[in-house]
C-alpha cells in the first residue's frame, strides 16, 4: 500500500515537471486537443463550437491574438451581431472580460 502511494506521488511529480517544460500553446490550438468536458467555458459553452461559428475575420483575430484587429472588425460589424458573438466568446472562455 505504501509503495503504491509512493509510486502515485512520483508519477504526479513527473507529470507536474513535464507540464512545466512544455511549450506554451495558443488557446485556439490547445482547445482542439482537449475533450469537450475539459474545455467547457465559464458560461458552459464549448469554445470549439463557438470559435467555429464565428465569422472568419473574428476567428483570425482570436487565432492571432490581435486585439487591435478585433476592435476594427467590431467597428465594421453590426453592433448587435458583434455583441452576440462576443458574449458567446466570453461564455466559452475564449475571452475574459475585465
Amino acid at each position: 500500500e505504501k509503495k503504491k502511494e509512493e509510486a502515485e506521488e512520483a508519477a504526479a511529480q513527473a507529470a507536474a515537471q513535464e507540464g512545466q517544460t512544455q511549450e506554451a500553446v495558443p488557446l485556439v490550438e490547445a482547445m482542439y486537443s482537449m475533450t469537450p468536458e475539459e474545455r467547457k467555458g465559464p458560461g458552459g459553452l464549448d469554445p470549439v463550437e463557438v470559435f467555429e461559428s464565428l465569422p472568419v475575420a473574428l476567428q483570425e483575430c482570436f487565432r492571432s491574438g490581435d486585439v487591435d484587429r478585433l476592435k476594427k472588425e467590431a467597428a465594421a460589424m453590426d453592433s448587435q451581431v458583434f455583441e452576440a458573438h462576443f458574449q458567446r466568446c466570453i461564455d466559452a472562455g475564449l475571452w475574459r472580460s475585465g
